[in-house]
């Protein structure tokens, strides 16, 4: 009977120690899938933004709410989890302590990095019990956009008085007093510089540790981003509105206004400093490639063709401009979705070339063997195998954007081009071309 007695209450402790395990479990996979909805919806919830932004965490007063901002431009951030910014309860652990939560500074939402598209890395790497080997991290596309952290009991001396502005959930905002170190990696430190690493471990409960971690991938926020119809339908717009302003500058050359010049704008180089502002996309000299990225400033090429637009910048609503009708919703998608647009110019239609225009185009860009195209603008796809986007240097690459012989034809020297749709290729070209009678800008998705 004390054999028996003994081994049941062996099995009763192991079941409450299960129970307890599932109880946390359950709440770090509702904080998860909250998160995930959060930023794969934020572009419905916030006006004028891209999908894919994390909150920030709760850092104080009001208790529950993303804090209004955390920390500088792509530094990383910790605090509590922020249960009411994401409509939920506030979730507990099986000890009764509220979930606490990190985010990458890549994909916080306050301030916003420069370029948050399907291409955005984490900066928080998840390591073993050992310390080292990386549960996320082992790849820069696999490291953690986020990660949500049961805290468990006080142990080691943690010290969880309680604060004003912690009336739901008790204690206090130092992340020191809940989470744990192990194995030279400390749960309640990261890196306060911008696009550094940040490392978190996740190991068995002891004496000394008892956090229990669970973290998000980038590819779990971008892949449902990406099966939303209405997400590939806004980028096949972002990617039409675009190839009409590059139309549309081709109206406005000429001081006075000349019907006939359509010359437009040289592309901007593909290999650049710095991918993140929209000022660096600039146009370049004569003598440039005709293919390259798409500009957004076009000083050069204004001078070149006495443009009449008002300023330098291509994608902007001024009254007398090429984008006449562009919007904050517009410049949003552009901002952030940049990188990912290249440009092929006619030989007959650089700023360089004579004007008028000569009809039939002696030197002009076909798709598929067909057609005479003043211009086309392509939009990298998602990245196919072989292809990365990780460093600067991996970026500059145009293999590492376009396929076929949209890749192949950079830098696009004789002006004539036959770029490619479908085959190998998974890029998406609008073409552009002018009307031959009334001088207007055509654009259209190229057949």
């Amino acid at each position: 009977m004390i054999a028996l007695a003994f081994i049941a209450n062996g099995i009763t402790s192991r079941l409450a120690r299960l129970d307890r395990q599932n109880s946390t479990a359950a709440a770090l996979a509702k904080a998860k899938e909250a998160l995930i909805a959060y930023a794969v919806t934020y572009s419905e919830t916030h006006q004028d933004n891209v999908p894919g932004y994390l909150p920030c965490p709760n850092t104080g007063f009001p208790e529950g709410n993303s804090a209004p901002a955390c920390g500088a431009k792509n530094v990383s951030w910790i605090g509590r989890l922020p249960w009411r910014s994401l409509s939920i309860e506030p979730l507990r652990d099986s000890s009764g302590e509220c979930l606490w939560y990190v985010v990458s500074g890549t994909f916080k939402n306050s301030p916003q990095t420069d370029l948050m598209n399907w291409d955005n890395n984490g900066l928080l790497e998840i390591v073993s019990a050992d310390g080292a080997t990386l549960l996320a991290g082992y790849r820069p596309e696999n490291r953690a956009v986020a990660a949500i952290i049961a805290p468990g009991p006080a142990i080691g001396g943690q010290t969880r008085a309680q604060t004003a502005n912690a009336s739901e959930c008790g204690g206090n905002y130092v992340p020191a007093n809940y989470l744990d170190s192990s194995a030279g990696v400390n749960n309640a430190v990261f890196s306060p510089a911008a696009n550094a690493l940040s490392r978190f471990i996740s190991r068995g409960e002891s004496i000394d540790f008892n956090d229990r971690i669970i973290f998000i991938t980038p590819e779990e926020i971008s892949g449902p981003i990406r099966r939303r119809k209405d997400f590939r339908t806004r980028l096949d717009r972002l990617t039409r509105s675009v190839a009409e302003c590059l139309g549309k500058y081709g109206e406005l050359n000429g001081n006075p206004k000349d019907v006939m010049d359509h010359r437009l704008p040289w592309p901007t180089l593909v290999n650049l400093a710095d991918f993140n502002l929209n000022n660096s996309y600039n146009d370049n000299s004569i003598g440039t490639p005709k293919s390259g990225r798409l500009p957004f400033i076009v000083d050069t090429s204004k001078t070149a063709t006495v443009n009449g637009m008002v300023g330098t910048r291509l994608f902007t609503n001024v009254a007398i401009g090429p984008c006449p009708s562009w919007n904050l919703d517009d410049d949003a998608w552009y901002t952030n979705w940049k990188d990912h647009f290249f440009y092929f110019l006619s030989g007959s239609y650089t700023p360089a070339s004579l004007k008028p225009t000569p009809f039939p185009c002696p030197s002009c860009l076909s798709v598929n063997g067909a057609g005479n195209y003043a211009a086309v603008v392509l939009f990298a796809n998602d990245k196919v195998s072989g292809q990365s986007r990780n460093s600067i240097a991996e970026k500059g690459l145009i293999s590492n954007y376009l396929e076929g012989r949209n890749s192949s034809s950079h830098p696009n020297t004789s002006g004539a081009t036959d770029l490619e749709k479908a085959g190998s290729a998974n890029d998406l070209l609008y073409c552009v071309e002018f009307d031959q009678v009334t001088h207007a800008s055509r654009v259209f998705i190229c057949p």
